[in-house]
């Protein structure tokens, strides 16, 4: 009887709901309707704010962050904080992202990126900003500011760097301390420690960054360190240290490259060894001159070791081709090999590698390059000068260069100088001198035709070994009759010439402003020589040039 009664307070008379119970229903299910689409509303708010940071529009990201924020209906909080940091910084908001970044890190549970954020901001943000104060204002306009006291301008450049290290270096230490933190346990709550490629991309910008900062104090470090063994151990094992030497902490930093590279083209590995190879080759160009110092007790030039002093960048880039000899990056490596043994005049391994990195990447850009180093390394060259001054009835000497040629031809053609010298074209042409030989004789392959048969040949033998290097070495000409001979030498192909004058003349020539005054004289005895033959030429290097000839003669 008591649940009859309690149901006839609820049903009415036809057995249904009261108007007052069905109005109470359907405000619960409006509110239940409302609360839900308001979630849903607030949960779609942050996923279009992903999408946009996704599709890099980070002005919007950060205005949809910002709204589902103030709402308090994001999840993983604090990864919304990070990309609130991020967006700002790519925004260029600098002061409003170092400050978001610094907040957010008071909070958070897993530092490194955001450490690792700030490095990036101090890096990059512009170095002029006002400062009052602790507060700073990053920009070209004076900023307002309340109160009597004034902003001053200021320079950020020395102390953004060391933030920038000490970013770095702090996400660094964090971030091995994630890693094994998160592999050792399981969390509930989402985990956000920086994953493989973010912690390389980190290792990529602080071994970079290392060397500009710390490469003044590492030498200081030297300087004043006593007798004992460097710390040149590479050992992964170990936690990276602030402690380490500058070429240390850079080491360590590419080797750990290598051994969290988890992609299967393994492009960080390709990467860490090009960097590392370029890093060892500037360290060593440095330090090989800090090493050589003079020595007051023994009066001599000393070498001091140094850490890492036996790593040469030439096996690095060796692995890389030949571990990863698909990676885009090998061709460049066989580039800086064959310009490193080129550097260091090992020109026979230079021209060997130029030739593996034709052969093996044909179709690389770099192709082109090595051909023409290679081209050069090979180049046939030959030239000759008076190794003294000529002299009447002596044989003269030539000092002979060559490279990449044995067997040198030299052959003498007896010439008359006034058939040459004194033609007016060429007499007044500012560019040919009068010992210029292709433009007042022509081309040495034409020495045949116009001058005739040699009146002597004589073959010289240099040192040459097969090793493209260059080779020095003297040679005496037959023939000692007086006058004026062309002297050509050739060899595979390659031709030099020279004018070259036996005379018993001596000529001694005063200049001033009004002209200049030459005096005609027998070598031997100094007696004056009349009615020879005298051409003077005169250039002014003027714009355009200028050129005075005078002919005349000898007298007593």
């Amino acid at each position: 009887m008591e649940r009859r009664e309690q149901k006839r307070r609820v049903l009415g008379r036809k057995g249904t709901l009261t108007d007052k119970t069905k109005m109470k229903r359907i405000l619960a299910l409006l509110t239940l309707f409302f609360f839900c689409a308001f979630a849903y509303a607030q949960t779609d708010l942050q996923s279009h704010a992903d999408r946009a940071f996704t599709e890099k529009s980070y002005a919007r990201a950060l205005e949809l962050y910002r709204r589902a924020k103030a709402a308090g209906a994001v999840h993983e909080p604090e990864k919304v904080d990070y990309q609130i940091a991020q967006s700002l910084f790519k925004t260029e908001k600098w002061d409003e992202a170092i400050a978001s970044a610094n907040f957010a890190l008071k909070g958070a549970s897993w530092k490194a990126r955001f450490h690792y954020l700030l490095g990036q901001i101090y890096v990059k943000a512009p170095k002029q900003a006002w400062k009052l104060g602790d507060r700073v204002w990053r920009q070209d306009e004076y900023p307002a500011v309340q109160g009597d006291q004034k902003a001053q301008q200021v320079y950020l450049g020395e102390e953004d760097q060391k933030a920038a290290l000490e970013n770095f270096e702090t996400a660094k230490i964090e971030a091995q301390k994630e890693r094994d933190l998160a592999q050792r346990a399981r969390f509930v709550a989402p985990i956000y420690p920086l994953g493989w490629d973010e912690e390389n991309d980190l290792n990529f910008d602080l071994a970079a960054f290392l060397p500009q900062v710390q490469f003044e104090e590492f030498l200081k470090s030297l300087e004043n360190r006593g007798d004992g063994k460097f710390d040149d151990i590479i050992d992964l094992k170990q936690p990276y240290a602030r402690g380490w030497s500058m070429p240390k902490k850079v080491l360590f930093l590419y080797a750990e490259i290598r051994g969290l590279d988890q992609s299967q083209d393994r492009a960080d590995f390709a990467r860490s060894l090009l960097a590392e190879g370029l890093f060892l080759r500037a360290y060593q160009q440095r330090m090989q001159g800090w090493a050589r110092k003079y020595d007051e007790q023994t009066k001599k030039v000393v070498v001091r070791p140094y850490p890492f002093d036996s790593s040469q960048p030439v096996p690095v880039w060796r692995r890389l081709v030949n571990e990863l000899p698909q990676s885009p990056l090998a061709p460049q490596a066989l580039l800086l090999i064959a310009q490193e043994h080129q550097n260091r005049n090992e020109l026979i391994k230079a021209a060997a590698t130029f030739r593996e990195l034709i052969q093996k990447y044909p179709k690389s850009k770099l192709v082109s390059d090595a051909r023409a180093a290679l081209s050069q390394i090979e180049a046939r060259e030959i030239s000759f000068s008076l190794a003294e001054p000529t002299r009447p009835g002596k044989q003269p000497k030539f000092a002979v260069s060559t490279r990449n040629l044995k067997t040198i031809q030299f052959a003498a053609y007896k010439i008359k100088l006034e058939d040459f010298l004194t033609q007016k074209s060429r007499l007044s042409d500012p560019e040919t001198q009068f010992t210029s030989f292709t433009q007042n004789f022509g081309a040495i392959a034409e020495a045949r035709r116009k001058f005739g048969a040699p009146v002597t040949t004589w073959n010289y033998q240099s040192d040459d070994k097969g090793d493209h290097q260059g080779k020095n070495g003297q040679v005496n000409a037959p023939f000692s009759a007086l006058g004026a001979y062309a002297v050509i030498a050739e060899a595979r192909g390659k031709r030099f010439a020279q004018l070259v004058l036996i005379s018993d003349l001596a000529l001694l020539k005063k200049s001033d402003k009004d002209g200049s005054f030459v005096y005609v004289a027998d070598a031997k005895s100094g007696a004056p020589i009349q009615n020879a033959n005298v051409v003077l030429k005169e250039v002014w290097n003027w714009n355009p040039r200028r050129v005075d000839v005078a002919q005349g003669q000898s007298n007593d």
